[in-house]
């Protein structure tokens, strides 16, 4: 299945900078649906995983974009389950829902 999303005007600024391996900045709030995604947890940038690479084929989720940097205590970094914060510290961090 192809990497199917749903975003707005602030999203694709911040997907066009990580798409090119850029620093994403926004100028407004974003949320990006997307149906699948096969990320690395701890790089936002690697396209294939590396020995000992935490990597997962993640289903239907959402991510929130805040625009700033993320507390990982005060919001959480375990990928199982609820709500985390997906690459903390990173220009990319975001907070991560999924949704099954």
């Amino acid at each position: 299945m192809p990497n199917a999303q749903c975003y707005n005007r602030y999203d694709m600024e911040w997907l066009n900078a990580y798409d090119a391996g850029g620093e994403p900045k926004l100028d407004g709030p974003g949320v990006i649906q997307r149906l699948q995604r096969d990320p690395s947890f701890s790089d936002p940038y690697a396209t294939e995983a590396g020995p000992g690479a935490e990597w997962t084929e993640l289903g239907s989720h959402i991510e929130i974009l805040p625009g700033d940097q993320l507390d990982p205590v005060a919001n959480g970094t375990d990928h199982y389950g609820g709500p985390w914060v997906m690459w903390p510290g990173t220009p990319c961090e975001h907070v991560h829902l999924p949704l099954r």
